[in-house]
């Protein structure tokens, strides 16, 4: 009979369990038909956003009670379909993350913004509405919010997280700005950080003009 796995070693196969289903999308996954690659790349960046959530520690008192859920916030129409993508899985299998409840919200770039930022722990801005960043990076300065974009180049712009699409490979990577995300008393955990493949760190603490 063989022994169980030890449950560190199991852990440490996580990662790159999740990379390798992230870098080959297929039907079974749920998150989207590979045979399409606009829904393919959408779903990368679903799957990425997830567990973007789940390895990601917030600063102590962010969520209220135990069950609160992590909120993942969209800024505007996403004609990219990621956020149509989160819906789909939130709505059918569901969705979690640190054993909580994954909720999408949709926010309206109105005057309101800074209210409905209210409780958002994650926020993706889709490339069409790039331009909201320099408003938008100032009313997250004094929030524990993490910023991801497929927006070219909002790794280096303060933001956190860049979906960077490698079309020809049909993947998905990240660039990281550690920076921007210390900043705001995030910490990202190593085992997203220490990924060989897909993960570019573009800026780190201690870094000149860091």
């Amino acid at each position: 009979m063989r022994a169980p796995c030890p449950k560190r070693a199991i852990q440490a196969a996580l990662p790159t369990a999740w990379i390798l289903a992230l870098l080959v999308v297929a039907p079974s996954t749920g998150w989207a038909e590979a045979e399409d690659p606009g829904l393919a790349g959408a779903a990368h960046k679903a799957a990425y956003l997830r567990h973007i959530a789940d390895l990601t520690t917030w600063p102590e008192g962010t969520f209220d009670h135990g069950e609160a859920p992590i909120v993942i916030g969209v800024l505007g129409e996403d004609s990219s379909g990621v956020a149509d993508a989160l819906e789909r899985r939130i709505h059918g299998k569901g969705l979690s993350a640190q054993k909580r409840r994954v909720e999408l919200r949709y926010l309206e770039p109105d005057d309101t913004l800074a209210t409905q930022l209210e409780g958002c722990h994650l926020l993706f801005l889709p490339g069409a509405h790039g331009s909201q960043w320099p408003r938008l990076r100032e009313e997250l300065a004094d929030r524990s919010i993490v910023t991801v974009s497929d927006v070219d180049g909002f790794s280096r712009a303060d933001g956190m997280i860049e979906f960077v699409v490698d079309r020809a490979e049909r993947n998905v990577s990240l660039h990281i700005d550690l920076v921007s995300v210390r900043r705001a008393g995030l910490r990202l955990s190593s085992r997203l950080l220490g990924l060989k493949r897909g993960v570019k760190i573009v800026r780190s603490p201690g870094e000149g003009g860091a």
